[in-house]
């Protein structure tokens, strides 16, 4: 007899690791939601699975739930930036997506999100100092990189 693994499915799971991770990138990395659909890219190598319905109906729901903690956890670790379930379900407006396949992709995406965030006031004063503080950084590091260029 086979024993079926369970998966918090029922709206009064708990927030786990499992279900954080995914309301977080959006990616299932074990295909436990129901009814996902495995895609191969190209070269026949695993993609992240594709979300169904039911799949998108349960986050749905864990984000409802959960929103208010994902979003404390997510903002200390990345400042200026929103989990995949935020811009599924709570932003205010469509994402603006942007193509990751020059490489520059990353970059440009964070700069299009923290400008909608921007634009709707939806960024704490925590989360302000704190990217003041990566920007001072980053000046500091440039500064010191051209002084060093200079001395050569």
């Amino acid at each position: 007899m086979t024993k079926r693994r369970k998966t918090p499915h029922r709206a009064d799971a708990k927030l786990t690791v499992w279900l954080r991770t995914i309301l977080e990138c959006g990616s299932d990395l074990f295909d436990d939601l129901p009814g996902n659909l495995v895609v191969l890219d190209q070269w026949g190598k695993r993609r992240a699975p594709e979300h169904s319905p039911a799949a998108m109906e349960f986050l749905c729901k864990q984000w409802e739930l959960y929103s208010e903690e994902v979003l404390t956890h997510y903002i200390q670790r990345f400042p200026g930036q929103r989990p995949w379930a935020f811009w599924q379900w709570s932003s205010p407006e469509p994402r603006v997506t942007v193509a990751f396949g020059d490489g520059s992709g990353a970059s440009e995406q964070k700069q299009k999100d923290l400008a909608l965030l921007l634009l709707h006031n939806l960024l704490s004063r925590a989360e302000q100092t704190a990217l003041e503080k990566q920007i001072s950084e980053l000046e500091q590091l440039r500064i010191g990189a051209g002084t060093l260029e200079g001395e050569k």
